[in-house]
């Protein structure tokens, strides 16, 4: 619990290379209930040449709230490690993240989340600057790259505005491909599965792998805002569902290219109401 933290001295179990050439060491966290709330994290970063090393985390039952946080940052020209979520069930909410983040010089590692059971992630108490979700990013000013995105799940909710699964960049590096694959998979109120670009730099892929899909005001997508070009959107489904403004797209808001669409379902596919749209636009 991150309450009475301050930015210098925050609540959590960190590993760090600050000032050093030196790698940062593992974190490895197991649990049966654990919970990473009001600021308190879970974290691994290189703050010079050293590569950050691997965060682990095992729990029966994971809530990461309230800006709490489980990441791997690179710094400088260290790469960042990776970071690998193992749960039975897992309730990321209210500006919660598991991410991983290139800021400089250094790649984002990958980041792989497993939920045997229920992964829910809400937008509810977040916000754009400060969303609830699974990301690897590549900031402003960074050369590295965004690492992937792996989540694996029973049953995956991806519900309300500023929830998200995706990769993103705004620097040099490219952004890392974003794979999703649930029995039951409902992106809706919002909620988005994703890869951007906002500068030169391509995004990744998206590859959704689904029993049941329901798309009801959510969007799979992906979109380049500048030269960069935008992903491949590949889906997969047993029975694909869209309804409200649900959206599968690929976009291009800059002079870079659009990526293409591929959707097969082995049963039905309903997209019910004016709303929901399957699209590739520039």
């Amino acid at each position: 619990d991150g309450t009475g933290g301050t930015q210098n001295s925050p609540s959590g179990i960190f590993s760090q290379t600050l000032s050093s050439t030196g790698n940062a060491a593992q974190v490895s966290v197991a649990a049966q209930d654990l919970t990473v709330t009001n600021g308190g994290a879970i974290a691994i970063s290189s703050g010079v040449a050293g590569a950050a090393g691997q965060v682990l985390v095992n729990a029966a039952n994971l809530t990461v709230s309230t800006s709490g946080v489980i990441f791997s940052n690179a710094f400088s020209s260290g790469n960042a490690g990776s970071v690998a979520v193992n749960a039975g069930t897992l309730d990321i909410v209210s500006s919660g993240s598991i991410a991983s983040t290139a800021l400089a010089g250094g790649n984002a590692g990958s980041v792989a989340v497993n939920v045997s059971g229920t992964l829910q992630v809400d937008g509810t108490g977040a916000s754009e600057m400060f969303p609830s979700g699974i990301f690897a990013l590549a900031l402003a000013g960074s050369t590295g790259n965004a690492g992937p995105v792996d989540v694996t799940a029973d049953t995956l909710d991806v519900v309300n505005d500023h929830a998200a699964v995706s990769t993103t960049t705004f620097g040099a590096g490219a952004a890392g491909k974003v794979t999703v694959a649930a029995n039951n998979l409902s992106v809706t109120a919002g909620g988005a599965i994703s890869s951007q670009t906002f500068s030169a730099a391509n995004a990744g892929e998206v590859d959704v792998v689904a029993g049941d899909l329901s798309i009801d005001g959510g969007s799979i997508a992906t979109s380049t805002f500048d030269a960069g070009n935008a992903g491949r959107v590949a889906i997969t489904a047993t029975r694909l569902s869209m309804t409200g403004d649900g959206t599968i797209a690929t976009s291009t808001f800059g002079p870079g290219a659009g990526g293409d669409i591929a959707v097969a379902a082995g049963g039905d596919i309903v997209l019910s109401g004016e709303g929901p749209q399957i699209t590739a636009s520039a």
